[in-house]
């Protein structure tokens, strides 16, 4: 899949007017699952270092506090 990006906000804009067919504030509700599919989209296709620093330091101090 060439634009994980554009899938992902395309996934988001369908689940997000699934989800708020029939409720207020479609608009916002619509933008921020196509917010959270561009940034799913992203993130997967690597295009998010910081992210993928943080979910290490995070899983790496987890595994410390659990095994001692």
């Amino acid at each position: 899949m060439g634009r994980p990006q554009i899938f992902g906000a395309a996934l988001g804009a369908v689940i997000g007017v699934v989800f708020v067919w029939q409720g207020a504030l479609d608009a916002f509700f619509t933008a921020l699952f196509i917010f959270g599919g561009w940034v799913v989209g992203k993130y997967a296709a690597g295009g998010m270092p910081a992210v993928d620093d943080m979910l290490e330091r995070f899983v790496s101090n987890r595994n410390r506090d659990r095994d001692g």
